[in-house]
């Protein structure tokens, strides 16, 4: 019992911190985006 708990949070962890990483990836993106669209009309 406690190992399935363990695993299940190890699971959820793991889950948050590609999901963070993700929403960093998407801001980063949309930072590229963005600057890239200024030089662009500069």
């Amino acid at each position: 019992m406690d190992y399935y708990l363990a695993s299940k949070k190890v699971i959820k962890t793991k889950i948050l911190s590609f999901t963070t990483m993700w929403m960093n990836l998407e801001d980063i993106m949309q930072d590229k985006l963005s600057h890239d669209r200024n030089t662009n009309t500069a």
